[in-house]
């Protein structure tokens, strides 16, 4: 049996793929601001405190990780919405991006190094295309681009801290495409059908890539889209 750690559990990924776990005969532990009546979830409202809290909760249990799933993220707000010219960038919320596209996840990387570092375990994290930088040839988008960009450099410096510390654990930048989700939702109007894909589809493709994860080397992130390409970083 794979036993999965979801953070972000509640979102449109992390709840497709909470579902693709029970209907293989896995299980799955899940971190969100709102767990609601299910027991394999805690609540976590993206500081250090609560995230210890539920981390601990699953060691205590004996909940032994084989693989983490990372998908915690934001687009847009109330108050803002993704640059068309640098005439609207805004530092706040600039600042807000970076904190929960790039400070979260690689704080769950601080916290889970010394609970996987024995193991052999798989990290994905969602990451985005407009992260790349040598993929940008379209511009706008500041914020979420920089930090989607900070998020890989943060995972990739991590990538060769665990391959000292914790060798036996991947890690894996995902890009899902354009998924049917809230964060996508505003920006769908011309995305052709084909190319809008659901949650439990991307989470079909994400549990491919994991399986192909172990052909990575350890120390370098895998930056990859739903489909097993290759992005550029």
């Amino acid at each position: 049996m794979q036993r999965w750690l979801v953070i972000g559990a509640r979102s449109a990924l992390g709840q497709a793929v909470c579902r693709a776990a029970l209907a293989r005969g896995d299980d799955y532990r899940g971190l969100t601001r709102e767990p609601g009546d299910d027991p394999r979830l805690c609540g976590w409202q993206g500081d250090e405190a609560s995230l210890l809290r539920g981390l601990s909760q699953w060691q205590d249990e004996g909940y032994h990780i084989s693989h983490v799933l990372i998908c915690v993220g934001q687009l847009h707000g109330v108050e803002f919405a993704p640059e068309k010219r640098i005439d609207e960038l805004d530092i706040e919320a600039l600042l807000a991006l970076m904190r929960i596209n790039a400070a979260l996840p690689v704080l769950c990387l601080k916290h889970l190094l010394p609970i996987v570092k024995n193991a052999h375990a798989n990290i994905v994290v969602c990451s985005a295309r407009v992260g790349s930088i040598g993929d940008n040839a379209l511009g706008g988008w500041y914020a979420y681009r920089a930090s989607k960009a900070a998020l890989n450099m943060l995972v990739q410096t991590a990538a060769v801290e665990y391959a000292r510390r914790a060798p036996e654990v991947r890690l894996m930048l995902f890009q899902p495409g354009t998924m049917d989700s809230p964060l996508s939702k505003p920006f769908q109007r011309g995305v052709p059908a084909e190319k809008l894909f659901s949650p439990d589809f991307v989470a079909g493709c994400l549990l491919k890539r994991v399986e192909e994860l172990r052909q990575q080397p350890a120390g370098k992130a895998w930056f990859v889209d739903w489909q097993g390409q290759t992005i550029p970083w």
